[in-house]
């Protein structure tokens, strides 16, 4: 006969063993909320190790792209952002950084107002000269608002310097040699960039000749940078100057400009934005946009070995990174690609096979153009059913930082409005 006491027991046994396991239970979902909690705090590209080579997918890179957005969101709508971002989001690149942006495209003046903090200079595309002109064309593309949320938007922040670039748009090289020879004209035109500098409180200017020999020019060069230099200076306004890279790597010895021609110009120029991407659209070709190989020979061309350690020549460099990309479709079908371009064709193609090229350090992704977004068993750009896209992933751009980080050199980027916003994690 079962004793009162042990049916007691029994009856707590079986009230407090279930409790027990529904405690527990519930303490695993908590810890599981508060890990998944923490795990959208911590929104860095480095915290989620999102620089990939080998494992990247399109479903991956959409879902990091969109929990960045939705962190850096979060944190812009606090009312202390302005310390909490560069907290969160800090500086990483040791070198200047350059951005540029252009009146088409309003993501790059967003981008500019969002982390200020993160760039030394800020280059919007407002000026040109048409060709054999010297009056100074664009002042309706002038933004004063905008340089003024710049300006404001990290208070404890140095802010960017505010230089607009002025191209020569049309000029052929020997339209710019009549330029150089003529001391009327170019002294007219040097003194309309001053006047368009001055009148609107810019910081400087950036100077873009274009994609040309600058060998064939001799001294002449050189007397127009030093004259629009040394005017400027007196202002204490800066000077960059655009530059290009190498031709190719097959044609080495094409030089656009030289090692030497970089001393004598070097002492007039606060900083020189190299072209260094277009590797294969320029020469009209299907193929990387920036081998590494390839700017690395750029740099140490245009750097001569006896000044790869003086750091205040090679401050002045800064190695130029593209946040465009684009899509090559067979019959020479190709098309360029901003940030959301891109994001809407691997929306498309969540099949589509990213390739990590190791020999130029570039991610290409392929897709087939027929209803099935699988990769052909041997991609190409000319199958007639698949296609090839090149842009910017994380790996891409940090593996091309860290290549200016070693030669002591900072960065220039083409443009921000192209980017994605997580790209800027980077910088």
């Amino acid at each position: 006969m079962f004793q009162p006491r042990f049916l007691f027991v029994v009856f707590l046994v079986v009230l407090v063993v279930p409790w027990e396991i529904n405690c527990k239970s519930k303490s695993k979902a908590a810890e599981r909320l508060l890990s998944q909690q923490k795990q959208k705090e911590k929104f860095s590209v480095f915290d989620k190790e999102l620089i990939q080579g080998d494992k990247i997918t399109s479903r991956s890179l959409i879902k990091g792209v969109e929990e960045f957005s939705e962190g850096l969101q979060s944190l812009l709508s606090q009312p202390d952002a302005a310390t909490l971002v560069p907290s969160k989001l800090p500086r990483r690149n040791t070198g200047k950084t350059l951005a540029y942006i252009t009146p088409w495209n309003s993501k790059g003046y967003e981008y500019a107002k969002m982390f200020a903090y993160k760039l030394d200079y800020l280059s919007p595309t407002w000026f040109h000269f048409n060709k054999g002109e010297t009056q100074v064309r664009g002042d309706h593309n002038i933004d004063r608002s905008w340089i003024e949320a710049v300006k404001a938007a990290y208070p404890t922040f140095p802010a960017p310097a505010i230089i607009p670039r002025f191209t020569f748009d049309g000029w052929s090289g020997g339209d710019l040699d009549e330029l150089f020879k003529s001391t009327a004209k170019r002294d007219k035109l040097i003194e309309n960039i001053l006047i368009t500098t001055t009148q609107n409180k810019f910081d400087g200017v950036v100077v873009d000749f274009g994609y040309i020999a600058y060998t064939s020019f001799g001294d002449k060069i050189v007397d127009f940078i030093s004259s629009l230099s040394s005017q400027l200076h007196q202002l204490n306004l800066l000077l960059v100057w655009v530059i290009p890279p190498m031709t190719a790597i097959e044609e080495e010895d094409t030089e656009l400009l030289t090692a030497e021609d970089m001393e004598k110009i070097s002492p007039h120029i606060d900083a020189f934005s190299i072209m260094t991407y277009d590797f294969s659209s320029h020469h009209r070709r299907v193929g990387p946009t920036a081998p590494v190989d390839w700017m690395m020979r750029s740099i140490l061309r245009l750097i001569p070995p006896s000044k790869r350690s003086d750091k205040s020549f090679t401050d002045k460099f800064l190695l130029g990174l593209n946040f465009y990309g684009r899509e090559y479709k067979p019959a020479g079908d190709v098309r360029a690609l901003t940030g959301g371009d891109y994001l809407k064709v691997l929306e498309s193609q969540k099949g589509a096979k990213f390739v990590w090229e190791e020999s130029f350090h570039e991610h290409l992704i392929y897709y087939s153009l027929s209803q099935s977004p699988t990769a052909p068993s041997t991609p190409s750009a000319t199958s007639p059913s698949s296609a090839i896209v090149i842009y910017p992933t994380l790996k891409y751009l940090q593996t091309r930082i860290e290549i200016a980080r070693t030669a002591g050199i900072g960065i220039s980027i083409w443009e921000i409005g192209q980017g994605l916003d997580y790209f800027f994690d980077l910088l």
